[in-house]
């Protein structure tokens, strides 16, 4: 499965600007709507749009992979 690594990269960044990202801040950068970034952050997302990814890893300035990361089916039962 494919797991969404958003929240991890909003609480990272929260640290290290000392403020609070969240998505309305991250709607306020990217222009993203809020719904887009809360269903892809909760992994509720079926689909992400190259755009999406593209305007999420300016924002953070990171790589797709870090934005996605790939989950094999069994380790996610061990989690």
């Amino acid at each position: 499965m494919i797991r969404s690594e958003v929240k991890v990269l909003m609480a990272q960044m929260t640290v290290k600007q000392g403020r609070r990202i969240t998505y309305d801040v991250l709607h306020e950068n990217t222009g993203l709507a809020r719904s887009t970034l809360a269903a892809l952050a909760t992994g509720q997302s079926k689909m992400v749009s190259l755009e999406t990814l593209d305007l999420l890893c300016k924002f953070f300035d990171c790589k797709v992979g870090d934005i996605l990361a790939y989950v094999p089916d069994d380790a996610q039962s061990d989690a």
